[in-house]
């Protein structure tokens, strides 16, 4: 059986990993602020990662859900939230701010043939 500690580091460890598959859901939240849109990857983001979550606690013989486990995945999204994805917003930022460069250009240059 896996100890207490071990276990917390691993889930902390899920977490972060948690973290950066939400960064590719994060992506499309921004270039399209839909309401419905928003949900629907957000939900879509709650599958993927119990999907995870369930895999890899039956791979590596999890015991039961324990509220300790929740705390680590919890702990090790805010980490991941806190340092890594400032690292990971620049590329995003880069991405969105050409998406509205283009989408302004084109809006731009439709009212002046009009």
């Amino acid at each position: 059986m896996i100890g207490q500690i071990v276990l917390f580091c691993r889930c902390a460890l899920l977490g972060m990993l948690g973290g950066a598959i939400y960064e590719f859901f994060r992506l499309p939240r921004i270039l399209f602020p839909k309401l419905p849109l928003r949900i629907a990857l957000d939900l879509l983001f709650s599958v993927c990662f119990s999907a995870l979550f369930l895999l890899i606690s039956v791979k590596n013989g999890f015991p039961g859900f324990r509220s300790y486990m929740f705390l680590g995945i919890l702990a090790g999204f805010l980490l991941y939230a806190k340092t890594f994805h400032k690292i990971v917003a620049i590329p995003i930022k880069m991405v969105y701010n050409k998406y509205t460069d283009t989408v302004r250009k084109h809006s731009n240059g439709k009212s002046k043939d009009d």
